[in-house]
């Protein structure tokens, strides 16, 4: 594996007016035991000939937080793809100390966990992180538009069956302390996409129509209960001295989707939320924006051709480094490769309410972020 582009932004910390009690977070290193048949573990044995070797110890001196991020991943007749994507994270964790593994949606092809009882498409995807250095390793998922077509409630049933699998609810707060201050923290606010793209007085029928295939009525219940959520735990955490990063994972892109322009980035904004880690699309892609943006595809996801190219790969910037420091722009990380069911055409691009800096289907991916409390460095990673 090695870094194809790489984003860091650097600060002091949030800025914060009230102190609160933090919420306790699970060891992504617990000891967990996995009770399989033994026909089941020669087959591992067969797939991953390695798996039985020591993730990397842990160090004392090693003062920095680090988890993956991958998306669009849980596709069982591209097993090929979606393990050459984890053979990357496998080995990255047996070189550094990886805490978690967030999953930005679209974790089981193609309609999510349709029978809980006959889920064997979810454990064939989850054999790919049963690997050496990340069989020990929690999963944090959030749900995609696939999770969300028969019973999106059956991912969270999942966690009854998967040790690594951690979904409590269909959206919650990650809460993950700092290694080079564990009383300073890294909050993931993992959202349900399937009910942000489906806000009251959305004008774009397409995610209206998504709606209806989820099961939801656009602007109902279920959706303004999971906005005043997000509101609240936005105040909450925004109001927290301890708190020095916040992040939001979901699937549909914000900067994209008419629906979370016009609601959750305003709440964004208005909480000092800058970080989004997002999938949907079929490419890995950086891409940024200034906080007084003002929207301008309000009824749409994207506009005319602003650039007719034929690459696989597009750059706006001469170096693979980008450096920014905190507050200057959202920044949105899409990691929607891993899976490789299809791709996406890079080009031609398309206009958009966000600034495009880095695009690229050239490999099968995921996302590694290493964090402490005055710096954030997520950098992209292939599968090869």
């Amino acid at each position: 594996s090695f870094l194809i582009l790489a984003v860091i932004l650097t600060t002091l910390s949030l800025s914060s007016c009230m102190a609160m009690q933090s919420e306790p977070t699970e060891s992504a290193k617990a000891n967990f035991t996995w009770n399989t048949t033994d026909a089941t573990e020669a087959s591992l044995d067969l797939l991953f000939p390695n798996r039985h070797q020591q993730a990397k110890i842990s160090d004392p001196d090693d003062k920095i937080l680090r988890f993956f991020v991958i998306g669009d991943w849980g596709a069982f007749d591209h097993y090929r793809e979606l393990s050459s994507a984890t053979d990357a994270l496998n080995d990255l964790a047996s070189k550094h100390e990886y805490d978690h593994i967030v999953t930005v949606g679209d974790n089981i092809y193609y309609n999510g966990v349709e029978d809980i009882d006959n889920r064997w498409k979810a454990w064939l995807c989850l054999t790919v992180f049963k690997k050496s250095a990340l069989r020990h390793i929690l999963i944090y998922p959030t749900l995609g538009n696939h999770d969300c077509y028969v019973n999106m409630y059956n991912e969270v049933k999942l966690s009854q069956y998967d040790y690594q699998w951690r979904m409590l609810e269909n959206y919650y707060v990650k809460v993950t302390p700092l290694k080079d201050d564990p009383k300073k923290f890294f909050v993931n606010f993992m959202l349900n996409s399937c009910m942000t793209i489906c806000p009251k007085g959305n004008v774009y029928q397409d995610d209206n129509y998504e709606c209806t295939r989820f099961g939801l009525l656009p602007g109902g219940n279920e959706v303004q209960a999971h906005f005043a959520w997000i509101e609240a735990n936005f105040a909450r955490y925004s109001n927290d001295p301890d708190v020095a990063w916040m992040a939001v994972s979901l699937h549909h892109q914000p900067f994209i989707h008419p629906g979370e322009k016009l609601y959750l980035i305003p709440l964004m904004r208005k909480y000092g939320v800058e970080i989004i880690f997002t999938g949907h699309e079929h490419w890995n892609e950086y891409s940024n924006q200034e906080f007084d943006y003002k929207m301008r595809l309000l009824d749409r996801e994207y506009g005319d051709v602003v650039l007719n190219c034929t690459s696989d790969e597009i750059f706006t910037t001469e170096t693979r480094e980008s450096n920014f420091n905190y507050g200057e722009k959202f920044h949105q990380f899409t990691v929607g490769t891993a899976g490789a069911i299809w791709v996406d055409k890079t080009c031609p691009v398309l206009d958009m309410d966000v600034n495009l800096v880095y695009r690229s289907i050239m490999q099968t991916g995921s996302m590694s972020v290493e964090v402490t409390t005055d710096l954030f460095s997520a950098s992209f990673v292939n599968g090869d």
